[in-house]
């Protein structure tokens, strides 16, 4: 026997060289492309994830902080990685120091990239970001013929690589802004040119305009969702996608209850009738339903919230949270409390401890404490470990197939 750790994220490398494939055949051999890994590779582990990026037609990395490109290079990564959040000069030494690349819009980072550049004889890359109307970083579109000419002529030791600019609303079914984003970066890259300024990347699109907008691809793509199985538009997966996650746990506690039982805090679910509880240890710290709240609310926002509270009220099936166990699905009951959460297995007699169980935790809430275990040829090869440490109580003996020990080293 093996072992398992009781709760852990399955990651399948195979469906991610698969998806990464299937943009590259879509985007064609002659533009680049470049696999966003930040937020840790949207969940799934961004070493691994870069890994079979780059085994499978991607040419470029793209992470959000600083440190998320040193622990690439850290663990080994030697492709080019773009850091998309603007740096501090007093961080352009681990900027040359890691053969890294910084989005720029400050002539005060460039001056000290051009000075660490000088000092250790070495040209350094740089892609300048625009702002098209996402209006997060980037310089205006009025303002980047200067900024690249005085980069031209003051600062020798720089190499503007790259040019770039994020979408706003290319995954969405309007498309008229996105069209005016590209239009207005399409004419800088236009007077850029007619200035005999020479920058070998121009990119803008996501994985929605990828997709959706081939004359928008350039000569680079920045794509993350599609690598990680999600379509960009949510009616439809024409691309073929395959799924590259899933939150497992197991069923710690069965137990019967008679009519009339509350279950859990605040006594939300009270038992229509004698039941059997199963208790699953994954709750709100380990991701399950953390929610994202709207900072401006709309109309439709408030109809959507109040037709989602009358159902929950009434405990209408459709808002019911479920779990799949053994291929069925099976209904939570009562409030997910911080690491636990109960289901109502009373239907379901075949399900006994211990077996596992599949939760509805999203990518990007889920807990960086629960371990990642990749996948390929359906078998287990290696183990992301929690930051955190854990002891025996996190593991539970289960037959792996390959003989893989997952657990403490």
């Amino acid at each position: 026997m093996d072992i398992y750790p009781i709760t852990y994220i399955q990651v399948d490398l195979d469906a991610i060289a698969e998806n990464v494939r299937i943009i590259k055949t879509l985007i064609g051999p002659h533009i680049k492309l470049m696999a966003v890994v930040k937020g840790n590779g949207y969940g799934h582990g961004s070493t691994e994830v870069a890994k079979v990026a780059i085994e499978n037609g991607a040419e470029y990395l793209g992470v959000s902080t600083l440190d998320e490109g040193i622990e690439l290079r850290n663990n080994g990564i030697k492709s080019p990685i773009l850091i998309f959040t603007p740096i501090f000069p007093e961080q352009g030494e681990n900027i040359v120091n890691y053969n890294l690349i910084p989005s720029v819009h400050s002539l005060d980072l460039v001056s000290t990239l051009n000075k660490i550049g000088e000092e250790k004889n070495k040209e350094i890359k740089i892609h300048v970001c625009v702002d098209t109307g996402f209006s997060r970083f980037g310089l205006f579109p009025d303002q980047v013929i200067h900024f690249l000419n005085i980069i031209k002529r003051r600062y020798k030791k720089i190499e503007v690589e790259g040019i770039y600019s994020h979408l706003s609303t290319a995954n969405t079914e309007g498309h008229d802004f996105t069209r005016k984003q590209f239009e207005v970066f399409s004419d800088l890259l236009g007077n850029i040119k007619q200035q005999n300024i020479k920058i070998p990347l121009a990119h803008i699109a996501n994985s929605a305009a990828a997709v959706k907008y081939p004359e928008m691809r350039l000569n680079m793509v920045r794509v993350g969702n599609v690598i990680y199985g999600q379509s960009p538009f949510l009616k439809n997966n024409d691309l073929n996608l395959r799924e590259t996650w899933k939150f497992k746990s197991r069923i710690v506690s069965i137990k019967n209850i008679p009519k009339g039982s509350s279950i859990g805090y605040n006594r939300e679910y009270i038992a229509k009738r004698d039941s059997v509880i199963g208790v699953i240890p994954v709750g709100h710290a380990d991701g399950l339903f953390v929610d994202f709240y709207e900072n401006h609310i709309t109309v439709k926002t408030l109809i959507k919230n109040l037709i989602k509270d009358l159902l929950k009220f009434f405990n209408h099936p459709i808002i019911q949270k479920r779990v799949i166990v053994k291929g069925k699905s099976v209904p939570i009951i009562g409030r997910v409390s911080m690491q636990h959460c109960m289901v109502d297995l009373t239907d379901y007699s075949d399900i006994k401890l211990g077996d596992e169980v599949e939760l509805p935790v999203r990518r990007v809430t889920a807990s960086s404490r629960i371990r990642r275990i990749y996948f390929k040829n359906r078998q287990p090869i290696c183990v992301e470990d929690s930051p955190v440490e854990k002891g025996n109580e996190a593991l539970v003996q289960t037959s792996v197939p390959g003989g893989l020990v997952v657990g403490k080293d």
